[in-house]
């Protein structure tokens, strides 16, 4: 069979099959369309896609924290009054720093007085507001006779010595502890409670109540009715 045709007149004519081939081509090819779209559909369906990348947790770095497994830090259980039995406030250093009784020689903490409503007056031999306000103390004291109350006066000034602290307490007839403080307690008072509580003529006062709440500084004199009206709010 000739496909390109016959030469009529030097004219190429094409042949039947050669008219009808492009033709016969087009409407075969239209015909596989849908069978190629179904084929690919399968294939589409057989292969599914890849499931999304698992997500990850963000690690920090820099910091042995951040990387570590936390620990709970320990704490100190409550602190309990052996004479009540009832919690106590957490204590602060100079409440279990070691005081001297200028005069008995006794030693003992603020700790130790739990249960007590404890007053510490800063002061200095020197100080005439302190000797003032003692005198008001002592009244007022006398007044709260067979309460469980403990006073101190503190004498932060380090130059002072014990000996001298004693005198001056028996001078004025005061009968309550007298005790002085070395630096580290002072240090360990002006770090908690502030500079101020450093300058005796500005009467600081300083309560510790029987479970342990420390109220105050206070500062500026009293009368004996307002010392004794102040520690009676806080006797149990």
């Amino acid at each position: 069979m000739r496909l390109a045709g016959v030469v009529r007149g030097g004219v190429i004519v094409p042949s039947w099959f050669s008219r009808h081939t492009p033709r016969m081509l087009k409407s075969r090819t239209l015909a596989l369309l849908p069978v190629v779209a179904l084929v690919a559909a399968a294939c589409g369906a057989a292969a599914p896609a890849a499931p999304p990348p698992a997500p990850t947790t963000p690690v920090a770095v820099g910091t042995p924290a951040a990387i570590a497994t936390p620990v709970a830090a320990a704490t100190a259980g409550p602190v309990t009054s052996a004479a009540a039995g009832t919690p106590m406030a957490a204590l602060a250093p100079w409440q279990t720093a070691t005081l001297i009784d200028v005069r008995s020689g006794e030693s003992f903490t603020i700790a130790d007085l739990a249960g007590s409503v404890v007053v510490i007056e800063p002061m200095a031999i020197w100080c005439t507001n302190c000797l003032r306000q003692q005198r008001a103390v002592a009244k007022a004291l006398a007044a709260l006779e067979g309460e469980d109350v403990v006073y101190i006066s503190l004498d932060v000034d380090p130059s002072e010595r014990p000996a001298d602290l004693a005198a001056y307490a028996d001078e004025h007839g005061f009968d309550w502890r007298f005790v002085v403080a070395d630096r580290d307690l002072a240090r360990l008072l002006a770090g908690d409670l502030g500079d101020q509580v450093l300058s005796p003529p500005s009467t600081p006062k300083i309560i510790v109540t029987p479970d342990g709440q420390v109220i105050g500084p206070d500062f500026g004199m009293a009368d004996a009715a307002a010392v004794e009206a102040e520690i009676r709010a806080h006797l149990s």
